[in-house]
């Protein structure tokens, strides 16, 4: 408070600054671990200070597991899916590229028709070659 005036009682002193021994000693332990499992003896004080508590931080534990590994399974069907899709749209992109050169041949204009048959067909035939190399 503002301008509380009140007189105050003098907090005594820490028995150590009056040159004796202290009454309590305190001990502060900390301990930490990583993973879903606390060490055993961890566990095992849980279990004491409230029973179950290990089965509930078991089920926990294996519950995390369960979830990581689905959405692991969903990732890895979800990127296969990514991978083909792209894989069908470059061959659509490329038939239709082929076709348009075949077209550009038959319309007279060699040079152009055949870049752009050669170019795809170049380009699939890198790719084959260097994905089986891998």
């Amino acid at each position: 408070m503002e301008g509380d005036l009140t007189p105050r009682e003098p907090t005594p002193e820490p028995r150590q600054a009056q040159g004796l021994e202290p009454d309590t000693a305190e001990r502060i332990v900390a301990g930490q671990w990583s993973g879903p499992l606390p060490p055993p003896a961890a566990l095992e004080q849980f279990e004491r200070s409230a029973p179950g508590a290990a089965d509930r931080i078991l089920g926990m534990a294996e519950r995390e597991e369960d979830h990581r590994h689905s959405q692991e399974q969903a990732m890895l069907r979800s990127d296969a899916q990514a991978r083909s899709r792209g894989q069908w749209m470059a061959f659509v992109v490329a038939i239709v590229i082929i076709v348009g050169g075949i077209w550009l041949i038959s319309e007279g204009k060699q040079w152009e028709g055949l870049v752009a048959v050669l170019t795809p067909l170049a380009t699939l035939i890198g790719i084959f070659i260097y994905s089986t190399t891998d």
